[in-house]
């Protein structure tokens, strides 16, 4: 195995008294109709990141993903996926 050095990132505060906290979204997406679908996470946050894989065989989907809001994602896609074809992952 390798070693690892962590390393500081500039203009951050770590506080041991607050650590970070991760949650996370998650739904069904697909209507065989929509190319544009919106998700609510409900985060409150845009410091997010977001995964979208095809249920049937596990692989990751490339679409074009806007962050919205707060409490929104937005996917884009060429082609509208079909019914609950996909799930859509938010963490922040």
């Amino acid at each position: 195995m390798g070693s690892y050095v962590s390393l500081p990132i500039p203009n951050v505060v770590y506080s041991s008294a607050t650590p970070p906290i991760c949650a996370k979204a998650a739904a069904t997406i697909g209507d065989g109709v929509s190319t544009v679908i919106s998700f609510n996470h409900g985060l409150g946050t845009t410091d997010v990141a977001v995964l979208l894989y095809r249920l049937s065989d596990g692989s990751v989907v490339l679409t074009q993903i806007n962050i919205i809001d707060n409490n929104h994602v937005q996917f884009t896609f060429g082609v509208a996926p079909a019914l609950n074809s996909l799930r859509a992952i938010v963490a922040g």
